[in-house]
C-alpha cells in the first residue's frame, strides 16, 4: 500500500519539479566540496602560521638572550671606562688643566671647564647625548 502511494505522488510531481531538486542538491553537492576545500586550504594556513609563530618566537628567545649579554658586557665596560678615567685623573690631576679632548661617536668633547666624570655623563640611556655647553659640540 505505502509504495503505491509513492508511485502515485511520483506520478503526480511534474517533471519540472524533480529536475529543479536535482539541480539544487548539485549545487549543494558543489557547495560542500568548495567549503571543505576551503577548509583545507585553511587548515594549511594556520599550521603554517604555527610554524612561523613557532619560529618568530624562537628567534626572540635568542633576541632576548642576547641583549641582557650586550647590557652586561655595557656594564663591564662602562666599569672599565670609569676606572681607566678615574686612573687618568688622578695621574693627570685633573683634565681640564691639560686641555684634553675626547673623541667619540661623531662627538667631540673639549674637557677644559669640566673633568672627565662629566664627559663620562654625558653616556646616558645606552647613547651620547648632547649637553648644554660650549665646550660639547657635534661634528
Amino acid at each position: 500500500m505505502a509504495l503505491n502511494a509513492v508511485e502515485q505522488v511520483v506520478e503526480q510531481a511534474p517533471a519540472d519539479d524533480f529536475q529543479a531538486l536535482e539541480e539544487k542538491i548539485y549545487r549543494t553537492i558543489e557547495m560542500y566540496k568548495a567549503a571543505r576545500q576551503a577548509q583545507l586550504t585553511a587548515e594549511r594556513d594556520a599550521q603554517r602560521v604555527r610554524q612561523q609563530l613557532e619560529e618568530r618566537e624562537e628567534q626572540l628567545a635568542g633576541l632576548k638572550r642576547e641583549a641582557v649579554q650586550l647590557r652586561k658586557e655595557r656594564e663591564e665596560i662602562r666599569g672599565r671606562v670609569e676606572k681607566m678615567l678615574e686612573q687618568i685623573e688622578s695621574i693627570a690631576g685633573g683634565a681640564g688643566e691639560l686641555g684634553f679632548g675626547l673623541q667619540l661617536s661623531g662627538f667631540s668633547f673639549r674637557a677644559s671647564s669640566f673633568g672627565l666624570r662629566q664627559v663620562l655623563a654625558c653616556w646616558t640611556g645606552g647613547r651620547w647625548t648632547r649637553k648644554a655647553d660650549s665646550s660639547l659640540r657635534s661634528e
